[in-house]
């Protein structure tokens, strides 16, 4: 019907008259589908769907254990190179790992886990190597449970040291090509 006829003429034409990517079609047609959803649950209209395009799968490149090491090194304060290190051993987004807290960080006997909040307010535990631990451990000495592990290397003007948001991990050192 009208769904599926809108699908092709955004894949044709969208909005400003040259075709959309499968990946803006999609996500236009997710926020229909979220909306019909709801209309359907509050009874205004019967459960229908937008059939969403196919996405093609994409292959996510990783570094090799060498390059993540360059990074590292090209890092030059103990908390920036820790950044490196947990992102790249537990997988973690960058807003998870802005997000965490000192009590996040957990031993359960000889098990070491990030308590982690992630998309969708989702919670999870991530098992993480003793030697991150060890390195957060450390770094959570001088902070209190409820304080963000990744703050500014420098005070705020007239505030103490805020907590290091997503732009900052854009500025950490990159290894020499």
């Amino acid at each position: 019907g009208a769904l599926a006829r809108l699908s092709v003429a955004l894949l044709a034409a969208g909005p400003t008259g040259r075709p959309l990517s499968r990946f803006s079609v999609n996500s236009y047609l997710n926020s229909i589908n979220l909306f019909l959803g709801w209309a359907g649950r509050e009874g205004e209209m019967a459960k229908v769907r937008a059939q969403q395009p196919r996405l093609p799968r994409r292959v996510v490149e990783v570094l090799s254990r060498e390059e993540i090491s360059q990074l590292e090194d090209a890092a030059s304060a103990e908390r920036d190179k820790v950044i490196v290190r947990v992102l790249a051993d537990t997988g973690l987004r960058a807003s998870e790992l802005l997000g965490l807290r000192v009590r996040d960080v957990i031993q359960r006997d000889r098990q070491h886990l990030l308590h982690v909040t992630g998309k969708g307010s989702k919670e999870r535990l991530v098992p993480l190597p003793p030697a991150d631990y060890r390195r957060l451990v450390r770094l959570a000495r001088v902070r209190g449970q409820e304080e963000r592990f990744f703050l500014t290397l420098r005070r705020q003007a007239l505030c103490d040291y805020q907590p290091l948001r997503q732009p900052a991990l854009h500025q950490l050192p990159r290894p020499p090509p």
